[in-house]
């Protein structure tokens, strides 16, 4: 066992509470760690400051929301763009 075995058991038992029961994890319980959940947490632009987090990937409430996310940053970058000044040519 590496000194950094205990701290990962933690981890692990927050991001899935019922492995020390599972023999075998499930696979369907455990984070993919595709960070979504981070991306959910760090959108503020709603009424709240802040969407609840899920994993997009295995539920498709949170699915939902990071597609609205992912939109609404995209459509703010093509304005942000669009009233960008044109460049000078000399």
């Amino acid at each position: 066992m590496t000194r950094k075995q205990p701290v990962a058991n933690q981890l692990a038992a927050i991001a899935y509470p019922d492995f020390a029961r599972d023999v075998k994890m499930d696979k369907k319980k455990v984070c993919i760690t595709v960070s979504y959940c981070t991306t959910l947490m760090r959108a503020k632009g709603n009424e709240l400051g802040q969407y609840a987090a899920g994993c997009a990937p295995r539920d498709p409430v949170y699915g939902k929301l990071l597609q609205e996310i992912q939109k609404k940053e995209r459509e703010a970058a093509r304005a942000k763009d669009s009233t960008a000044a044109p460049a000078k040519t000399t």
